[in-house]
């Protein structure tokens, strides 16, 4: 056998020491690279935990909004005026209100218990109830405007419609987009969720003004649409509505948009009428009557209501006569006395 020198031995062992320190380094680095994706995933979940709860947060706020609508409509009409001061109809129309905004309310709530196991579901879900819920709102407020319940709407409404915009486009998606792919996953901790929740704020903000916004655009476009026929009608409906609440002067408005638009309405004039003859302005409801009796000579009705309002001004006319002829006598008086 050859005989080893002694640098020879030295050489060798230098050169299995490098190949020991080579084969730690490689095995460091598979560690590193094993350790790197499991670093990414645990931030990531951490991530999507935070979007699945901001997820659950606003169902929730949207779906408890809408139930705190509900039995607030639903007390104004069990605790509300007493039955001769407002019509059967309008606490029906109450009720109804109250059970639309329950029913939203609870579809939201349902919505965010989904949201843990069928996300896409839940997000349709919520979806729907959040921007179904404000032509509902419009069209169940209707006889006072509609856009008293299109703004009713709109806390629980964007919440919801939030919520469930998030839950379809999925908190993994938003957050990659805002972050990207590979991106460093302490950054992806620390800033993706900085950047997610205030996307989430933003986006709400926006819903906000785009959903109030086009609440105005609806009202002016079915106004747009809407002929003076059906103004008369809803004009006629608020003043029905007034007039069973005993609030004539409310009424009195709704009778003067009328005849701006129409000066040859009867009806318009024979209620404005009334609504001057129940607020003791008997003069002017003598006019009324005149200006409606012009429009129907006719009308036996007209001609007896136009008698009695001239006789009910007539009999206040010698009242207050009486009155000033009293105070100007009890005023000499006391000047005689003085």
């Amino acid at each position: 056998m050859p005989t080893l020198l002694k640098g020879d031995r030295l050489t060798g062992n230098r050169t299995q020491g490098s190949g020991e320190d080579q084969r730690e380094e490689m095995d460091n680095q598979e560690s590193e690279q094993k350790l790197k994706p499991m670093e990414k995933d645990v931030q990531q979940e951490g991530c999507d935990r935070t979007g699945r709860r901001i997820i659950q947060i606003l169902a929730y706020l949207g779906g408890s909004a809408g139930i705190l609508i509900a039995v607030l409509q639903l007390s104004a009409s069990l605790v509300g005026p007493s039955p001769s001061q407002i019509s059967a109809g309008g606490s029906e129309m109450d009720l109804a209100r109250g059970a639309l905004f329950l029913l939203l309310g609870l579809t939201g709530i349902t919505g965010a218990i989904l949201s843990t196991k069928k996300r896409n579901i839940a997000g349709w879900l919520l979806l729907c109830s959040g921007l179904m819920g404000f032509p509902a709102a419009y069209f169940a407020w209707s006889s006072q405007g509609g856009f008293l319940g299109w703004v009713l709407w709109i806390p629980p409404g964007v919440l919801l419609t939030a919520a469930g915009l998030l839950a379809l486009i999925t908190p993994e998606r938003l957050r990659s987009s805002l972050v990207g792919q590979d991106s460093n996953p302490e950054d992806a901790g620390s800033i993706g969720q900085a950047l997610f929740v205030g996307s989430v704020l933003a986006g709400i903000g926006l819903l906000t003004v785009i959903l109030l916004f086009s609440g105005i655009l609806f009202i002016e476009a079915e106004d747009a649409l809407k002929g003076d026929t059906a103004r008369d009608e809803e004009d006629f409906s608020e003043a029905d509505m007034a007039v069973s609440m005993g609030m004539w002067d409310t009424a009195l408005q709704s009778y003067d948009k009328i005849l701006s638009r129409n000066q040859s309405n009867t009806l318009a004039w024979q209620k404005r009428a009334d609504a001057l003859r129940q607020l003791g302005e008997y003069d002017e409801a003598v006019e009324s009557y005149e200006k409606a009796l012009e429009t129907n000579p006719g009308s036996e009705i007209l001609r007896d209501q136009l008698e009695e309002a001239r006789t009910s001004a007539h009999l206040m006319s010698r009242k207050n006569d009486t009155n000033t002829n009293a105070s100007v006598l009890e005023n000499a008086n006391i000047s005689k006395d003085i």
